[in-house]
């Protein structure tokens, strides 16, 4: 099992080396400042990994993504709360009543954009 390990990290590694030779990260360069100005809090399941964004319409860039286990609040002093508080300025609201989107892990966000936004 160990050595399975040391094989995926070396070959993380490798695809790493590869990627930066190839300056295949300069599609994805963007500043620390989201785009939209946007928060999201979302569970941390790898399934969302690429799907959040794409269900969201979300580029590289657009939003800061808060994931922890469900995407939850729990208290007002987790983490999540934390991270919510203390985002950047251009990211903080501009006035209180801006929202903060939050998308625990359950099966409806994925098909969020078929519900009209009154329903919501």
């Amino acid at each position: 099992m160990i050595l399975d390990i040391m094989s995926m990290i070396d070959q993380i590694i490798d695809f790493n080396k590869n990627f930066v030779a190839q300056k295949g990260y300069e599609k994805y360069l963007t500043d620390k400042y989201p785009d939209k100005k946007l928060a999201v809090l979302s569970c941390m399941d790898t399934r969302l990994t690429e799907l959040l964004p794409a269900a969201l319409g979300l580029k590289n860039g657009d939003a800061k993504i808060i994931k922890n286990a469900g995407g939850l609040v729990i208290s007002a002093f987790d983490s999540a709360m934390r991270s919510l508080i203390v985002r950047p300025p251009s990211v903080r609201p501009l006035r209180p009543s801006r929202p903060i989107h939050l998308f625990p892990m359950t099966s409806w966000f994925v098909g969020l954009s078929l519900i009209q936004r009154q329903e919501l």
